[in-house]
C-alpha cells in the first residue's frame, strides 16, 4: 500500500466523523508515528507529542515471528488473557506480558489527561488499544483501523 493510499484512507476516516483534533499523541515506534504524521498533515498546526509508554510491547522471541512458528498455547494464552495467564509473556530478554503492557498504556493516560487539549488523536498499536478500550467511558471514542495491506481496503473499523 502506498502512503499517498494509506494517507487518503485515513483522512476519509476521519472527516467521515468530522473529528477536530487539538493535539495528537503517538507511540514512538515507526508505523504509529507514521500514522501520526498522515493525520497531522490534515492539522497541520496540531502538536504532536510522542509517548513512549503508547509503543507495542515486546514479545521476546515473538518479535517479528509468524505466531503460527511458536508454541500454540502460549500464543492462545497471550492474546486471549485470562486472570490466570494475564501474567504470561513470551521468552525472551525484556518480554513483556499483557499484564506490563497494560500498566505502562495506563502510565501515559495521565500525561493525556493533563494536556488543556479537550479533542486529542492516539496513534499507537492494537496490544495499547486493546488496554485503553478497556477504561474507555462515555467521553471517549476508538477508532481502530483494520486493513489489508495488499488492497489498502479498511475491513474493520471500531
Amino acid at each position: 500500500m502506498t502512503s499517498a493510499l494509506l494517507r487518503q484512507m485515513i483522512w476519509d476516516i476521519v472527516s467521515s466523523e468530522h473529528i477536530k483534533l487539538e493535539a495528537i499523541y503517538t507511540s514512538p515506534l515507526k508505523r504509529a508515528f507514521q500514522t501520526a504524521l498522515i493525520v497531522r498533515s490534515h492539522y497541520p498546526n496540531t502538536p504532536l507529542r510522542i509517548l513512549p509508554e503508547l509503543r507495542e510491547g515486546n514479545f521476546g522471541i515473538a518479535e517479528g515471528k509468524n505466531l503460527n512458528d511458536l508454541d500454540p498455547k502460549l500464543v492462545a494464552d497471550f492474546l486471549n488473557p485470562t486472570k490466570q495467564t494475564w501474567t504470561c509473556k513470551f521468552p525472551g530478554k525484556e518480554s513483556e506480558s499483557k499484564q506490563q503492557i497494560f500498566k505502562r498504556a495506563l502510565l501515559g493516560l495521565p500525561k493525556i489527561a493533563a494536556a488543556p487539549e479537550t479533542s486529542v488523536g492516539v496513534s499507537t498499536h492494537a496490544g495499547i488499544i486493546s488496554a485503553l478500550v478497556c477504561i474507555k467511558n462515555d467521553n471517549c471514542c476508538v477508532l481502530h483501523l483494520r486493513y489489508a495491506v495488499s488492497t489498502g481496503k479498511i475491513f474493520q473499523a471500531e
